[in-house]
């Protein structure tokens, strides 16, 4: 996790930087020590105070699907 006075000024770029891998596996993995080695993925409380920013997020991204025309699309 970055410290504070790694993270930029912008609090939109600071989100970015946090979620903007595929896995944030500080905010999403849990390990168990166990042998064999057990994982369970799911969203733990910093990961769920996320879930309205990720569904707007898909709400967006759907809406300018469904708006733009397919040359838009890369």
């Amino acid at each position: 996790m970055k410290k504070k006075d790694e993270l930029p000024n912008c609090p939109v770029a600071t989100t970015v930087s946090l979620i903007g891998s595929k896995w944030k596996l500080l905010i999403i993995r849990t390990v168990f020590p166990e042998v064999p080695p057990r994982v369970e993925y799911a969203l733990s409380e910093l990961g769920e105070s996320l879930r309205p920013l990720i569904e707007d997020m898909a709400a967006w991204g759907n809406a300018y699907k469904s708006m733009a025309g397919p040359a838009d699309h890369s």
